[in-house]
């Protein structure tokens, strides 16, 4: 059977207004835009989880699409499904080659969904002698977004959408403290593809959702979870990199710098107290696991067996879990908190360095 293919109109819902503010008083916290993003992808799953509809995969490619319209918003001063060049959202995925599609049987239909939300760094609170801005973590701008799509119909409706499988949210802050944020989704996930095609792992999701395993491994035990801190994540990250680079893995570098030597070298210091002593240093866990599990060669091709993003992150916890060292340090009570940084090669290895604290 031939399938037509044909667009459907795309799903639109903005919510907002642009701050007009000349100057602000306070020097205006270190906000990562891509962590963000990660933060409020996580939060929509959550709504998606308590309406009991299957998880929104993270879409690299639509997520960068995202991201455009997001700077393009932020640099020219609106805020429009619709840029400048008269571009709507299928438009503007199509032209970097982005197609959501669904398999109707009959046809396949492609189309985009999409959010569009504005907030800010901070909330102005005024005195009988002047304003004061109170900035907001990046934790607390997630949930303001998350709460202000969720209370426009059109918004929750694309949220809890449960034909979409997919999403990607671009974020971008421009100088006056105006957070832009672009909200795409995939009407399905149809593709004419090779079924060998490597898939993209996204290095930072990946860290969040094993942080989100480790804390679970936690909570079976009632042990306290770990907060996410951004210290140790670039402590670790940095780690992973030089793994990656010099193809070692190992605690110890080849100059021989331990974890607590790589902290200390950033101005990290992490103090226990343990009975009568106070101990100094941070813990760590390492792990290499690899974006395949196997490679078949038939004549001069490879044919991958690759894992999907649960099976690398769920992989590395287990071997983890059945290490002695390493599950002492993931279930010590002592630990409070940790970051995790994690780097794929071209080859195709992932390093995971999990530093705690």
């Amino acid at each position: 059977m031939s399938l037509k293919i044909k667009k459907t109109l795309f799903a639109i819902a903005l919510f907002g207004a642009i701050l007009s503010v000349q100057i602000i008083s306070q020097q205006p916290p270190k906000i990562s835009e891509e962590i963000l993003a990660v933060q409020i992808h996580q939060l929509v799953n959550e709504e998606r989880q308590r309406a009991d509809l299957n998880p929104l995969e993270w879409n690299e490619k639509l997520a960068a699409v995202a991201k455009l319209h997001s700077e393009d918003m932020a640099k020219n001063g609106f805020f429009d499904y619709i840029n400048l060049k008269d571009e709507d959202p299928i438009k503007r995925a199509e032209k970097y080659g982005v197609k959501c599609a669904k398999n109707l049987g009959s046809e396949v239909v492609t189309g985009i969904a999409e959010n569009l939300f504005k907030d800010a760094l901070f909330t102005i609170a005024k005195t009988t002698k002047e304003k004061k801005y109170i900035y907001k973590t990046s934790e607390e701008i997630a949930r303001s977004v998350i709460q202000g799509l969720m209370k426009k119909s059109e918004n929750r409706k694309n949220i809890l959408d449960k034909e979409y499988l997919s999403e990607g949210i671009g974020v971008s802050i421009d100088k006056e403290g105006n957070v832009f944020i672009t909200q795409d989704f995939c009407i399905g996930n149809f593709e004419l593809k090779d079924e060998n095609q490597k898939p993209t792992i996204d290095p930072l999701l990946l860290a969040r959702k094993i942080h989100e395993l480790i804390n679970k491994e936690r909570e079976k035990r009632r042990i306290k979870k770990l907060k996410w801190n951004e210290e140790l994540e670039k402590i670790a990250l940095s780690h992973s990199r030089d793994m990656a680079k010099r193809n070692y893995f190992a605690h110890k570098t080849p100059e021989g710098k331990d974890p607590s030597d790589r902290a200390k070298e950033r101005g990290f210091l992490c103090q226990k107290k343990y009975g009568s002593y106070i101990r100094s240093g941070i813990g760590e866990n390492i792990f290499q696991n690899h974006i395949f599990k196997s490679a078949t060669y038939l004549e001069d091709r490879a044919y991958y067996d690759y894992r999907s993003f649960d099976e690398i992150a769920e992989s590395t916890v287990e071997g983890w879990m059945k290490s002695e060292g390493h599950k002492e340090n993931i279930l010590n009570p002592e630990y409070d908190s940790e970051g995790i940084g994690v780097v794929i090669s071209e080859s195709g290895e992932i390093y995971i360095t999990e530093n705690f604290c």
